[in-house]
């Protein structure tokens, strides 16, 4: 009775009690008690998937997953979701994400180890002195658990000779599209083509028009209908004021205010280089010292790559400057764009518009920029066609005009915004300002789409293979390993694209070093009398040592090999689910909820009408679902699982003007369960 401290008040009615003040102008030591924490001072999607499906189940494993969630939950926090923090604080995250992420790789390693196959590529790597190893097992875990398999395999583990041990693997983000079984194409070089005149980049589905005349974009045609498009990079210059007064206030962290409502053109001019290859066509161009972008189109997809690299931001002019973006089209959109809510739904924008009042933008640019989590795109519903513009990482957009995308790619300010961050927005890395490097994906064409599928439903698609790229695992492979793929070393012949692939690689890196130094006579005799004979005393030994470190860099080509070879290695394939899922089914969740339950969350990832078929409602039996897994009982629960749905009792709400939503399936008949358009049902799964 005598407590001053209440559940729903704070402490002498909005401060802290005496000892416990944790804030930054406080002086208090805050208490830590998180064990994992660098501070502990009290007693001095990927990852989660497979620990379902390698059956991990030690204490220190789930340990690392609880953590790996925590660090995630931090994450939501605004500040890190905008970067409205301080430099330190931002720092921490880094690191807390870093010490997360590695304790996740430990526990991906566990659970490859204890799958029954492996889904992977065993291959020699010939000639490759700086990594010690002489066979690679490549093996991929795809977050869609469909068992696809990456193209490109960038980098790789360095080891010892010896270490060969299965839990030695390496992480490494994959690309998103897949590896052909017998594509005798792999591994060509892409080649540079001399043009003149218009640039056409693409393949038989979509292309893409260079102007001649200055090196961008013109147009992009699909599936025969052709879009005038231009593209063009372009900064707002950031307000810089005292912050006295709402008009001093400066562009910062927490405010996008530009000086003016037109941007500013990076370069009127680029320079441009045209690459092409059997599977991807490339434009490659450079506006400025600071701005540059390679266009690319691959075989058989049915969009525009446009892969960008901004900075760093030049500020020796004393402006900050807030780079964009911006596709400009003939498309009539009437003032409308729209942008997703956080990856699913689409909300409608309207320029210079509020639903609920009579808008007066005085600040017209900020005013109609909105979050763009995973796409933006304009509409001209009179031709029947769309722009869009997909992202791999969540940006600010708008439409400024009709017929115009823009999306803010980077940003590197001078003044604080007062806001509460107490710094300029001007990282720096190396003495130098930041580098953004990002994707945009466009799509643009007709809104029915082509080949049945519509334009939207493409979109969705390609969605959820960039979020959802496969991850690729390196180790070093065992001599049994080695032995099943070649048997004999001298049994190779040049009619597999593996074969193929090694001796161009051997041409490509052991085109010849030319070294030449003053040498003796007996220097010369010693070292021409027998090639084994070579020591590291003489200037010619040192340099033929030096260049085989140079021209002998790993190249590693990947491909399905032949049917024999691939028999060989994938004798057990081991692939999570029993079944491809349908294309528009997304597993959400998938992780260890009690020693003989899991927490299984499924998402329908489309809209209702935004395609045919694919719009329709889909049904899945769960217990023919996991491959590893006897399932025994189904039960479902609210969307964030803390209750069974049976046992929930909503509130009625009585509203007007709302939309109706319509009914959706709750059923679940002999552990087959219905998601409707949008739908995510989370369930408890017994086995």
């Amino acid at each position: 009775s005598s407590a001053d401290l209440f559940t729903g008040v704070l402490y002498n009615h909005y401060s802290y009690p005496p000892g416990l003040c944790f804030d930054i102008n406080c002086g208090d030591d805050p208490f830590i008690d998180n064990k994992r924490s660098p501070d502990y001072n009290v007693d001095e999607k990927v990852s989660k998937q497979l620990v379902v499906l390698g059956n991990v189940t030690d204490d220190d494993s789930q340990a690392k997953i609880v953590g790996m969630m925590e660090a995630m939950g931090i994450m939501q926090h605004h500040d890190a979701i905008t970067g409205t923090e301080k430099q330190a604080v931002a720092d921490d995250y880094a690191r807390i994400l870093s010490e997360r992420i590695s304790g996740c790789g430990d526990v991906t390693r566990k659970a490859i180890k204890n799958s029954p196959a492996r889904n992977e590529i065993v291959f020699q790597a010939n000639n490759l002195p700086p990594l010690g190893l002489t066979t690679y097992r490549v093996t991929l875990a795809a977050n869609k658990l469909r068992g696809g398999l990456s193209r490109d395999l960038e980098e790789s583990e360095e080891s010892n000779e010896d270490d060969h041990s299965d839990d030695s693997f390496e992480e490494i983000d994959g690309n998103d599209r897949s590896l052909e079984e017998e594509n005798d194409d792999g591994g060509e070089e892409l080649e540079k083509v001399e043009a003149e005149g218009d640039i056409t980049i693409g393949n038989d589905l979509i292309s893409v028009s260079i102007d001649g005349s200055n090196g961008r974009v013109k147009s992009i045609t699909n599936n025969g209908i052709e879009i005038p498009v231009q593209q063009e990079f372009l900064y707002y210059e950031g307000v810089q004021g005292n912050n006295a007064e709402v008009l001093n206030r400066s562009s910062g962290a927490y405010i996008f205010r530009p000086i003016s409502s037109e941007p500013i053109s990076i370069s009127e001019t680029v320079s441009t280089s045209v690459h092409k290859g059997v599977l991807v066509e490339e434009v490659h161009q450079v506006f400025n010292d600071w701005v540059s972008q390679v266009i690319r189109v691959y075989k058989g997809e049915t969009h525009v790559e446009f892969e960008w690299l901004v900075g760093p931001i030049p500020i020796s002019d004393n402006v900050g400057k807030e780079p964009i973006t911006r596709f400009t089209t003939n498309l009539e959109s009437e003032e409308l764009f729209y942008t997703d809510s956080n990856g699913r739904e689409l909300l409608e924008r309207r320029r210079d518009y509020r639903p609920t009042w009579t808008a007066n933008l005085t600040e017209p640019v900020s005013g109609n920029y909105y979050p763009v989590t995973s796409k933006i795109l304009i509409r001209d519903q009179n031709q029947g066609l769309e722009l869009a513009v997909l992202n791999d990482r969540s940006q600010g957009g708008s439409s400024m005009k009709d017929g115009q995308v823009e999306i803010m790619v980077h940003r590197r300010l001078l003044s604080d915004d007062a806001k509460g961050v107490g710094e300029a927005l001007n990282e720096t890395a190396y003495g130098e300002g930041l580098i953004a490097r990002g994707r945009h994906f466009v799509f643009a064409g007709e809104i029915a789409g082509s080949n049945n599928v519509s334009l939207a439903a493409q979109e969705r698609l390609l969605a959820q293979r960039i979020l959802l790229a496969p991850w690729i695992f390196i180790s070093g492979g065992s001599s049994a390993q080695t032995r099943s793929v070649h048997k004999k070393q001298g049994d190779l012949t040049l009619t597999s694209p593996v074969d193929k692939e090694r001796l161009l690689a051997q041409r490509i890196v052991l085109a010849p070093w030319i070294f030449i130094s003053g040498g003796s006579s007996a220097q010369t005799r010693s070292v021409n009398k027998k090639q084994g004979d070579l020591t590291l005393t003489s200037p010619v030994d040192k340099e033929r040592l030096l260049a085989q470190r140079i021209v002998l860099a790993p190249w590693i080509f990947i491909s399905g090999g032949s049917s024999a070879q691939t028999r060989s290695v994938n004798k057990k394939q081991f692939v999570g689910l029993t079944s491809s899922l349908p294309k528009n089914v997304q597993v959400l969740t998938l992780e260890r909820w009690t020693d003989n339950s899991l927490l299984l969350r499924l998402e329908h990832i489309l809209e209702k009408y935004e395609d045919g078929v694919l719009s329709q409602d889909v049904s899945i039996n769960i217990q023919d679902l996991l491959s590893s897994l006897k399932v025994n009982s189904l039960r479902e629960t609210t969307l964030d699982g803390n209750q069974w749905l049976s046992d929930t009792d909503r509130l009625t709400w009585t509203s007007t003007g709302t939309r109706h939503r319509s009914e959706v399936s709750r059923d679940i008949q002999d552990f087959s369960i219905t998601l409707s358009p949008m739908q995510i049902r989370t369930f408890v799964v017994g086995y």
